[in-house]
């Protein structure tokens, strides 16, 4: 990108911003959802009037350079975010900073889909940082519909959405949503089994107070957990204990044809709440073990007369910070006394990447 900048000016860089490759289009209600601006978070109590003096005397770029080595990319996000003028074009955001795009070069073409991610989570006007983002995949190779979110590995589809059966409508007085997914991979992976992984937050629409009926122990503070029955041993969704399908999971096996899938339809008859999802397609056998191919975030809430709206789905390239807290809070679980857990032989899941 830099020796694009020098050798052929401005132009260039316009050229590729608008008509020269395809980018991410901006979408400012994809930017809005999901996880609200913790762009500007609280600083620690414990930190002194001077520590705070002295990081105001830092220069953007040795914020940038510090949150990049912390590998914390909604600090990383923001700073973009902040260093992004109100108006102007693309190409002289981008001439105006070189120190930032040659930090933003050393990252990997992950780490730049970590960034991207979290620059859509903020609640800001991100649309130069995004294409930023871009241009510089672009330069790593990157293009066209791999540089989309969710795309750097394969295809998501999202097979059937909206199925709903609102409960004042139903016999049984209980409402039911339908969500079905699947992943087809690139040459991209490199697994023998690909299946998922995927977390569930059910809470009271006015009081957010939590209405999910099993499962409480693994909870993390938000009400988030790994959506599994009481009984399962595997935390991958729709995994039997020995590690085959049931009926609403499919696994992508090396050699096969049949892309990774999974389907899910929640029902109750809870009036006034409102139900999360955060699905990942990841690498369950082989060299990418542990690996996050793509990421959906999907929903519903009900009203008090059992009617559904649907929240539109999201798909983003790596899970939230949320999604890893309750990874770890069901592989805490799997420690305990075998009264404790969610199954006597509860398995692990692996540290994701």
């Amino acid at each position: 990108m830099l020796q694009l900048q020098r050798t052929a000016g401005n132009a260039a860089v316009t050229s590729s911003l608008s008509g020269g490759g395809t980018l991410i289009p901006s979408d400012p209600a994809v930017e809005a959802a999901g996880e609200t601006a913790r762009g500007r978070r609280r600083r620690p109590q414990t930190e002194t009037a001077g520590q705070v003096a002295q990081d105001r005397r830092r220069s953007p770029q040795e914020k940038f350079t510090g949150a990049v080595g912390a590998q914390d990319w909604a600090e990383v996000a923001q700073l973009l975010s902040d260093i992004a003028p109100v108006e102007g074009d693309a190409s002289s955001w981008l001439l105006g900073h070189p120190w930032m795009f040659d930090a933003l070069d050393a990252l990997t073409a992950d780490q730049l889909r970590y960034v991207d991610d979290a620059t859509r989570r903020l609640d800001l006007d991100v649309s130069l940082p995004r294409e930023a983002i871009t241009v510089v995949l672009m330069g790593k190779g990157v293009f066209d519909e791999q540089a989309e979110p969710g795309r750097g590995y394969g295809e998501v589809t999202v097979q059937r959405e909206g199925l709903v059966q609102d409960g004042r409508r139903a016999r049984d007085g209980r409402y039911r949503y339908g969500f079905q997914v699947a992943f087809q991979p690139s040459d991209a992976v490199d697994a023998e089994e690909i299946a998922f992984i995927q977390t569930v937050q059910v809470i009271d629409s006015d009081t957010k107070a939590n209405l999910s009926p099993n499962s409480e122990t693994r909870m993390i503070r938000d009400r988030t957990k790994i959506d599994r029955l009481n009984g399962k041993e595997q935390g991958w969704y729709g995994m039997k204990d020995d590690g085959s399908g049931q009926a609403n999971f499919t696994p992508w096996v090396r050699g096969g044809t049949t892309p990774a899938s999974m389907y899910d339809y929640p029902s109750w008859t809870q009036p006034s709440c409102e139900w999360s999802f955060e699905t990942s397609v990841v690498c369950r056998k082989g060299a990418d073990a542990g690996k996050v191919y793509a990421v959906i975030h999907w929903g519903f809430t009900v009203a008090a007369d059992l009617k559904i709206a649907p929240k539109p789905h999201q798909i983003f390239n790596k899970p939230s910070r949320t999604f890893g807290s309750a990874i770890n809070a069901w592989n805490s679980q799997t420690k305990l006394s075998a009264g404790s857990r969610n199954a006597p032989g509860q398995k692990p899941l692996p540290e994701l990447r």
